[in-house]
């Protein structure tokens, strides 16, 4: 019965939607929807696995009106497999590689596409710790509907700006890197250096500004939480600093939410009703999902021109200020970069639940309009793609528009945890559910399958068939 009346709820919600739907909507991330160049995965990248990385420190010299980019990044790793007489990471050919050192000895290398070979100038042993830098310059090609490192006006604000975004297979494009979802680094310096006329800001805590003379400077941040290499960024722009407090019960400490703000009037004007709210979402969604996983360092947001925004851990890159965009971005501290995808097939991960989020911070403010558009608009996508299931195939998971789809991975993504929230019908089990898988997962990766397990322990009830139905099957219900 309860199976027939959930059908029954999700066709009525649809037929409600066909109904009052404009057909012009809103997303949180409109860049991560636009088609790229689709990237050819393989499932087995034996190098990737060969060495893990514990630390990273980039040390990059960028200016607001360009995405020239030189400098250098050190890595801390530790071999993981056989002997190693060469091992291998990626940049974009379009940047040179000046000189590569690896336990300060130079290094000879080749280069095939993004691919670069390091030939060792003697074996490195299983276990074997070891350091390699790479020193590098250039300029990317024009990046691709937002991607890699962009530099553009917004005439909005009259300010140039600087900035990254590196989800899925970008990072390659202005850092040497190893793109491997598993591999998260411990910790991570990002040390900036820009005009002394503008802010750069990053992952972590701010530790120090040193004044470097000729009219520069170089912003030091630092974070000490593992990290996806998605997750790295910089902005680089005309900033002033706007900062909130948040305070959640059981953490002594207040939670900094800093804000790099362009400096002038009309920016803080626009953006301050909707950052203001911030402090409350951080407290909202510690309550349901789990104290802020990053506590101990910031949240904050860098503003940029961009449709949408991205979840860069501690310190979200933010081109649309709304709050529920606010409240999208903030909840993937807790879905996607405190428990990360094991894949990009289970993008869910994120993006189902961030979009399910912004629904619970409109529940938490009582704000009935928004939550009945929301849910309108969520059925209605959930129907768009018949032919698609939530979960990706491999043989799209190079095609990033898939992986985005917003049909798909954020629209039916929401949809089904709605429905899964229904078929519970207990919220003080479901939200248990949510704090017991960021928890076991914590700083690492996890599949749909691997949360379905998680809801079904605490909740007593065998989810696979909703799963095999909603998650990886295609189509949607039809009440009859």
């Amino acid at each position: 019965m309860k199976s027939v009346t959930l059908i029954f709820t999700f066709c009525l919600l649809s037929l409600m939607a066909m109904a009052q739907y404009n057909f012009g909507y809103e997303t949180a991330e409109g860049w991560k929807h636009m088609k790229v160049p689709h990237t050819v995965i393989t499932k087995d990248v034996q190098w990737q696995f060969e060495y893990d990385l514990y630390f990273a420190k980039i040390d990059v010299e960028v200016y607001d009106t360009s995405n020239y980019i030189s400098g250098n990044v050190e890595y801390h790793a530790v071999c993981t497999t056989d002997p190693m007489m060469f091992f291998k990471f990626q940049l974009v050919s379009e940047i040179v590689i000046d000189s590569v050192l690896v336990d300060q000895t130079g290094c000879s290398f080749t280069r095939m596409g993004e691919l670069v070979t390091v030939e060792l100038s003697s074996v490195i042993n299983t276990g074997q710790h070891f350091v390699f830098q790479v020193f590098y310059h250039g300029q990317p090609d024009n990046p691709v509907n937002y991607r890699g490192l962009s530099s553009m006006y917004d005439d909005s604000y009259g300010k140039n700006v600087t900035y990254t975004l590196s989800e899925p297979f970008h990072l390659k494009e202005w850092l040497p890197c190893k793109e491997e979802l598993h591999d998260k680094i411990d910790t991570v310096w990002t040390f900036i250096t820009t005009d002394t006329s503008c802010m750069a800001g990053s992952c972590g805590l701010l530790e120090q500004v040193t004044p470097l003379g000729n009219g520069k400077h170089r912003f030091e941040w630092k974070t000490r939480y593992p990290m996806a290499y998605y997750l790295i960024s910089l902005n680089v722009a005309d900033y002033t600093e706007y900062n909130l407090y948040a305070h959640v019960p059981g953490i002594a400490d207040s939670i900094l939410v800093q804000n790099y703000i362009y400096d002038t009037s009309l920016a803080i004007q626009n953006m301050k009703s909707d950052l203001d709210k911030t402090p409350s979402m951080i407290s909202l969604y510690s309550r349901l999902y789990g104290n802020y996983p990053f506590y101990e360092e910031k949240y904050g947001h860098c503003q940029v021109r961009l449709p949408g925004a991205m979840e860069h851990q501690t310190m979200t890159t933010l081109g649309s200020y709304w709050d529920w965009v606010i409240a999208h971005e903030l909840s993937h501290m807790w879905f996607g970069d405190y428990v990360t995808c094991a894949t990009w097939q289970d993008i869910w991960v994120h993006e189902g639940w961030a979009t399910f989020s912004e629904y619970l911070f409109f529940e938490d403010i009582n704000d009935v309009a928004r939550m009945t558009n929301w849910t309108n608009q969520t059925f209605f996508h959930a129907k768009q793609q018949p032919l698609g299931s939530v979960y990706v195939p491999f043989a799209e998971a190079g095609d990033e528009s898939r992986i985005f789809s917003y049909d798909l991975s954020y629209k039916k993504g929401g949809a089904i945890i709605t429905m899964l929230r229904y078929l519970i019908n207990n919220d003080s089990l479901f939200f248990e559910g949510c704090r017991e898988f960021i928890s076991q997962y914590a700083n690492s990766n996890a599949t749909g399958d691997q949360l379905r397990i998680v809801m079904e322990n605490v909740s007593g009830m065998n989810l696979q068939d909703y799963f095999n139905e909603w998650y990886y099957g295609q189509g949607y219900p039809i009440y009859d």
